[in-house]
């Protein structure tokens, strides 16, 4: 009985740990919007074009939003975690 019960635990374990490393090898997706279609948001496509999200294991999700009052707005209700406004659209 105690063979069983140690060997249950075990696999318990072992299946936790897998659960684990499998989310820890998911990459978070974070929603960046910025609202300008200018040279200020190079350095953001720049970024996403060469891969430095990747390399630090971010799946980045740019997309464009005409107005910066929306851009807080969804930045407000949790749907974008980052954003880069402007005053032009």
């Amino acid at each position: 009985m105690g063979k069983i019960t140690i060997g249950l635990i075990l696999l318990l374990c072992w299946a936790i740990r897998s659960l684990d490393s499998a989310a820890a090898a998911a990459k978070p997706r974070v929603v960046i919007a910025h609202a300008a279609m200018n040279f200020r948001v190079a350095p953001l496509w720049v970024a996403q074009d060469q891969g430095f999200f990747a390399k630090y294991g971010i799946e980045p999700e740019v997309i464009y939003m005409c107005g910066g009052p929306t851009l807080v707005s969804g930045m407000l209700s949790g749907d974008i975690q980052i954003g880069w406004t402007a005053a032009d659209c």
